[in-house]
């Protein structure tokens, strides 16, 4: 089982999936695991691992895990307890800083809504220079450029899914279409 982080290059794990014959299952763990390395465990090793292992899998291929809200609970506490143990065995650890996980809580929950960076910090009982540099030593990026690459990932998503272009920028609060395109391109040029 790999763990992939959430905005890995791929570069760091594209020389994995020549290797292993693989089944990919994107989830968005919150609170995060702390690493910029794939992580992986072999999840027959251990008794409690293997068990939420075939419960993840049962999950996945069983009902539509993403329509039922059932499902997606179970599912949730699942990729946690799992992620946990990951980070556990490969020496990591989840954040556990109650005001950052409150600010990605925000940041996921509300891709749409354009936000600043001052609002969220003020919502977290921080200064927005203090909350930038604390969010940046945690999560390794500014909250800007983390939410930029965050609306970016959806916006790909929705793409594979059938929207437009026009849909896809106004679910992700951008103005218009070529301003969603630019934004995708300095993600993926890094700027």
């Amino acid at each position: 089982l790999y763990l992939l982080p959430a905005f890995a290059s791929i570069h760091t794990y594209s020389s994995l999936t020549d290797k292993i014959d693989h089944t990919y299952a994107s989830y968005e763990l919150i609170p995060p695991i702390l690493t910029k390395d794939v992580l992986c465990i072999n999840p027959y090793l251990k008794p409690d691992i293997k068990a939420a292992f075939d419960v993840f899998i049962a999950l996945c291929y069983g009902k539509r895990a993403d329509r039922d809200e059932n499902m997606k609970k179970y599912l949730g506490h699942t990729v946690a307890y799992l992620s946990e143990k990951i980070a556990e065995e490969n020496g990591c650890s989840v954040l556990k800083d109650s005001t950052l996980i409150k600010a990605l809580k925000i940041i996921h929950s509300q891709i749409r809504a354009n936000r600043s960076i001052a609002e969220i910090a003020e919502e977290c009982g921080m200064s927005t220079d203090g909350f930038i540099r604390k969010f940046k030593a945690y999560i390794g990026q500014t909250p800007y450029e983390y939410s930029k690459k965050l609306k970016v990932r959806v916006a790909l998503k929705l793409r594979e899914l059938g929207n437009s272009w026009e849909d896809i920028a106004e679910k992700c609060g951008y103005a218009d279409q070529t301003s969603l395109l630019h934004a995708i391109n300095a993600v993926k040029n890094n700027r």
